[in-house]
């Protein structure tokens, strides 16, 4: 995966991803190491709560599956991509990667899903 920042560039460099039409969903799959979970939900909860305020963040949800408690799915919804990309450079957001990153067994899984209408131009 990229770098938020190079991602974000990547995405927003395309003419066809440019400016999409209406809301955008992104979904990051987040795998803490067992030995980690116990620091690093507090700072993936915390890290919901604070991006909840931000500005055109539409849904923030936090979820995992009983069975497998340390791997999680964050599941996000932007009024627009500039919504999603003012998230990701947002200070809170760089401060979450940087403290989570002891903690988690996989590398940070993003992915965003555009609206089908913006993607055909």
């Amino acid at each position: 995966m990229f770098a938020p920042e190079l991602e974000s560039a990547i995405i927003l460099s395309n003419p066809a991803l440019a400016a999409p039409d209406g809301p955008v969903l992104v979904v990051a799959h987040v795998d803490l190491t067992p030995d980690g979970l116990a620091q690093g939900l507090p700072i993936l909860e915390q890290f919901a709560q604070q991006s909840k305020a931000d500005r055109g963040v539409e849904s923030f949800e936090l979820i995992t599956w009983a069975k497998t408690n340390n791997h999680f799915q964050v599941i996000q919804i932007y009024s627009s991509l500039q919504a999603f990309d003012n998230h990701v450079r947002a200070s809170h957001t760089v401060n979450f990667r940087s403290a989570l990153q002891p903690f988690i067994g996989a590398p940070y899984d993003e992915r965003l899903y555009l609206p089908s209408n913006s993607a055909s131009r």
